[in-house]
């Protein structure tokens, strides 16, 4: 589909992942409107950990057994829990999900999952140069650390994979670790450190200014929560929002967790579940650091930020498209924890937040066209994953869309995967 003025695309969410593809297909020389009911990136995009992480190359699911589940579910302070309530009808996710665990579907996860990477930081360095985004990227590299000698040990079954597909890294001893990050207490026994790994200091501030980029430019951004598709003929006519019906010539569905939704309305299943992850931003005295990292036992990330050291983490799995209270307990294990990893630092809480981060059972996003419908298309379900490959999706979608090609093989995201 060739673009230019007479040809409208819209991109249904507002999050980092749709702002960045809006910006992307207007810079081809489509007529964009973007499109979410709410704020430009107040979603995931708001509360994530910061990290651009490049480095991760296999999918979460790698080597978790059904019984380090369970044993997870059952211990209120894991970084992995579940609301009883939500069990039974979070059954055929979590039976996709140990189907995807087998050795063979898993290797064919990583192997897609690291080809997607491997464009992920050129692409983002692209965006950082266009965006002007500079001011709010560091460069100092990333960190996972560990408090025992079996937790590096269940790290380090990565290492082949890391080396087959050129990932750089270091192991270093808990003293190198303090070196550099000199906050860090006596318990950190080793570390892993990325030397390309790269954080944003304000998600939020960045996705609006791709966002206001994309508006100066004269793109449409409209505040309107799209409620289903108009089809004929095997071929998208319109959008059908609360507000309006927007008529266009294709459309990009990138609305994170509640995409599902969408899908329903066109008779589509897809097995999409919510990981409802938290967030703490507490004040802190000088900082001796400045990279973001993680804890292996801990299951989550310490990144000094704008407004504050932000603890970000924990799993929380729900249905997707559904709303329930937040639990804050979540949001209180975050700060016992960094007590445990930077003792002293973390002073008075100044904010919190819970969002949803949209899953697939296979830890893989749905990208590529809808069944049956030539001018709809589909980028959602990054996981944890959504700020790393925001810029290098968009470009994979809106070269799809443009000329109905794709430099990467994309057949692994396709949506029937899961038909």
């Amino acid at each position: 589909m060739t673009p230019g003025k007479e040809k409208t695309i819209a991109v249904i969410g507002a999050g980092i992942i749709g702002v960045t593809l809006a910006r992307r297909l207007q810079r081809e020389g489509w007529r964009v409107l973007l499109i979410d009911a709410s704020e430009p990136g107040m979603g995931a995009s708001f509360g994530n950990a910061g990290f651009i992480a490049t480095d991760e190359i296999l999918p979460l699911s790698h080597g978790i057994s059904f019984g380090a589940v369970l044993k997870m579910l059952l211990n209120p302070m894991a970084p992995l829990t579940i609301r009883w309530q939500n069990f039974f009808s979070l059954i055929p996710w979590f039976w996709k999900f140990l189907k995807a665990t087998r050795p063979n579907p898993m290797a064919k996860s990583a192997a897609a999952l690291a080809a997607l990477q491997s464009g992920a930081l050129a692409a983002w360095n692209k965006t950082i140069r266009e965006e002007a985004l500079t001011p709010h990227v560091r460069r100092n590299g990333a960190m996972i650390v560990f408090e025992t000698e079996k937790g590096f040990t269940q790290e380090s079954a990565k290492f082949p994979f890391l080396d087959q597909h050129e990932i750089e890294y270091l192991v270093i001893s808990g003293d190198q670790a303090r070196e550099m990050i000199p906050e860090l207490g006596p318990n950190i026994t080793k570390a892993i450190y990325y030397p390309n790994g790269l954080h944003i200091t304000d998600p939020l501030k960045v996705t609006k200014q791709i966002h206001d980029n994309f508006t100066r430019q004269g793109g449409q951004a409209i505040v309107d929560r799209i409620s289903r598709f108009e089809t004929k003929d095997g071929k998208l006519q319109a959008l059908l929002g609360s507000k309006d019906a927007y008529k266009v010539d294709a459309a990009v569905l990138a609305a994170g967790h509640q995409s599902g939704d969408l899908l329903k309305t066109l008779g589509i299943t897809v097995p999409l579940a919510t990981e409802r992850g938290y967030h703490v931003i507490v004040d802190h005295p000088p900082l001796k650091f400045d990279m973001t990292f993680g804890s292996h036992e801990r299951g989550f990330f310490i990144t000094p930020m704008a407004d504050g050291l932000r603890l970000a983490g924990t799993v929380e799995f729900a249905p997707a498209g559904r709303e329930f209270s937040e639990n804050w307990k979540r949001a209180e294990i975050l700060k016992i924890y960094v007590e445990k990893l930077i003792p002293g630092i973390a002073g008075k809480e100044t904010s919190r937040w819970m969002g949803h981060r949209p899953t697939l059972p296979d830890f893989l996003p749905c990208l590529g066209k809808v069944p049956d419908l030539e001018n709809l298309y589909l980028s959602f379900g990054h996981q944890h994953l959504g700020l790393t490959l925001a810029p290098v999706c968009a470009e994979i979608i809106c070269n799809l869309v443009t000329t109905g090609k794709t430099a990467l093989d994309i057949s692994p995201f396709d949506i029937q995967r899961f038909q």
